[in-house]
């Protein structure tokens, strides 16, 4: 729920536009294009993805992990990458 409010959030305040048809874009595409097809966070993005993918909703508890570590690393590429910005508001 808290990545579908994140996604919602972004396309809400109009940072991400919503796809043809007015889908809403996917975790990963989110960071696709704010970042690049070949950029590591988007890599994250997928594989973080795919752990939480799920058969019939039920995550193993290794994929729950793996998508943890995925998810901090894509948390670190986003501060480092707003380090500056943020510094400059204060």
């Amino acid at each position: 729920m808290a990545v579908d409010a994140f996604i919602s959030s972004l396309t809400g305040s109009g940072v991400i536009r919503k796809r043809k048809g007015g889908k809403t874009p996917s975790f990963a595409e989110v960071f696709e294009r704010l970042f690049g097809p070949d950029n590591e966070i988007t890599d994250k993005a997928n594989d973080f993805e795919d752990f939480i993918e799920g058969y019939f909703g039920w995550v193993s508890p290794e994929d729950m992990r793996s998508a943890h570590e995925a998810f901090v690393v894509i948390q670190g590429i986003v501060r480092q990458a707003t380090k500056g910005v943020l510094d400059a508001a204060k």
